[in-house]
C-alpha cells in the first residue's frame, strides 16, 4: 500500500503524535505493534473474507466494529460483535473456477422458488 508506505517510512515513528494506523481494507480484525505504532485492522460491517492469501494474513474474520477512545497515554480498542450485523462470507468471489463475483452475478442461480 503506498499510502501506508509513505506514512510510516517518511515519519520519525511516534514523532508529532502518531501513535496508530487504523485500516479496515482487509474486512478482518487485528492489532499489533510495529516500533511505536500500533496497527489497528477495522472488521467490516458488510461482510467477511476468508480465502487464504487473506486469511494467512491473520485476524479475525468476523464482522462488527471497533470502539477506539485515545488519550494523552494511551489508544484503547475494544471489538464490537454486534449480534444485528448478518456474517457473509465472500471467499468463493476469489475461486478461479467461479470466474470471480462477474460469473456470480451473471449466471442463472441453480436455485429455483418453489
Amino acid at each position: 500500500n503506498a499510502a501506508l508506505t509513505f506514512t510510516v517510512d517518511n515519519l520519525d515513528r511516534g514523532a508529532a503524535g502518531f501513535r496508530i494506523h487504523p485500516s479496515g481494507h482487509l474486512h478482518r480484525h487485528k492489532r499489533y505493534n510495529e516500533g511505536s505504532i500500533d496497527h489497528l485492522w477495522a472488521p467490516s460491517t458488510a461482510f467477511i473474507a476468508t480465502p487464504e492469501h487473506i486469511a494467512k494474513r491473520g485476524g479475525a474474520a468476523s464482522v462488527g466494529f471497533v470502539d477506539v477512545t485515545v488519550t494523552e497515554s494511551a489508544i484503547e480498542s475494544t471489538f464490537i460483535d454486534d449480534y444485528r450485523i448478518i456474517n457473509h462470507d465472500v471467499r468463493n468471489w476469489w475461486r478461479s473456477d467461479f470466474k470471480a463475483m462477474s460469473w456470480i452475478l451473471s449466471t442463472p442461480s441453480p436455485f429455483r422458488a418453489a
